[in-house]
């Protein structure tokens, strides 16, 4: 039986998390007019200076407008992780197979060659369904930006065990994770390798691991350099 002291420390400790939340979203949303601010006035200097323009005021202008635009995707990730546990958060029967090809549709570049595997067809459960299909798209998005062969080669195997888990592993050839950076590829802004080189902000991983977090899964990896990368989610297979 819980006791009032653990209720009421409980209780506080729900206020304070609220709290911080809500702090991190204002903050996020309204850094976002001044940002966007600077970007407009990097393009209007550039309209005021007209053809004459140097070559290297163009470039740094352009640098400028780059950083601006990663600022604000940075703070799109934040919004997001704030609200992770505030939205999406209707239940609705899932196919992950149909999933899966809608996301395999979606990656036309000639490139990359996703493979699904499952040992059920059209089975469905019931669970948060916009934040499952958002976890696996950033996990196929993560395997085509870190990967740095001329044939991408993303293969996506499902299976329904009997403990009521789905289990979903996102397996890919690319160049893999050392062993120094295991630890923080799920930390929020972790790339590895420079942003300029992927256009990205590492802020994928975070957000999915925050959702299978939230939703009571888990997510592992397993990988080392020159050997690509393996993650395995469990993901309840029922939520009321």
């Amino acid at each position: 039986m819980q006791s009032n002291t653990e209720a009421f420390y409980q209780e506080q400790l729900k206020r304070v998390t609220n709290e911080f939340e809500d702090f991190v979203y204002i903050v996020s949303h309204d850094l976002k007019a001044p940002i966007r601010a600077i970007n407009n006035l990097s393009v209007w200097i550039e309209e005021d200076l007209g053809d004459n323009i140097p070559e290297d005021v163009k470039d740094n202008l352009r640098l400028l407008r780059d950083r601006t635009e990663r600022m604000e995707k940075m703070m799109n990730a934040i919004l997001q992780l704030s609200r992770v546990g505030r939205y999406d958060l209707d239940i609705k029967p899932v196919d992950l197979g149909q999933i899966l090809d809608e996301i395999k549709a979606a990656n036309t570049a000639e490139h990359v060659s996703i493979h699904i595997h499952q040992d059920a067809h059209n089975q469905l459960f019931n669970t948060y369904f916009k934040k499952f299909k958002t976890v696996i798209e950033e996990l196929v998005k993560n395997a085509v930006i870190h990967n740095d062969k001329e044939a991408v080669e993303i293969t996506i195997t499902l299976h329904y065990p009997e403990n009521n888990l789905a289990e979903i592993l996102v397996s890919d050839n690319g160049s893999g994770i050392s062993a120094q950076a295991l630890d923080k590829v799920f930390d929020i802004f972790y790339t590895g390798k420079s942003k300029d080189r992927h256009n990205t902000v590492g802020a994928g991983l975070a957000i999915s691991k925050k959702i299978i977090d939230f939703i009571g899964g888990s997510i592992t990896l397993e990988s080392s350099e020159n050997s690509g990368t393996k993650f395995l989610i469990k993901w309840p297979a029922s939520t009321n």
